[in-house]
């Protein structure tokens, strides 16, 4: 066998010897990353089912102080003119 052969083999071997090891290392990585995107889906989740409950609790408790005290549906007014500090005496 040649030397050019042999040399050409052996650069092959290292070739694909080098892109196995790259992609086993690509694959775990890329593993590492989706399971820290299940994380992030689990305390999404989790927050989102917190906001719902103060929700819920707000809600119970609004409904609870309407009871005590009705809530009148009317706009708030502006201001009399006699309180307004932006005009000149």
């Amino acid at each position: 066998m040649s030397t050019a052969s042999k040399v050409s083999i052996g650069l092959a071997s290292l070739f694909c010897v080098g892109m196995i090891a790259f992609v086993h290392q690509s694959q775990g990585s890329e593993k590492q990353n989706m399971q820290l995107g299940i994380e992030k889906d689990r305390e999404r989740k989790q927050r989102r089912q917190e906001r719902i409950n103060d929700f819920n609790r707000q809600k119970q408790l609004y409904s609870t102080y309407v009871v005590d005290q009705p809530v009148q549906a009317q706009p708030i007014s502006a201001p009399p003119d006699d309180l307004d500090e932006n005009k000149a005496a």
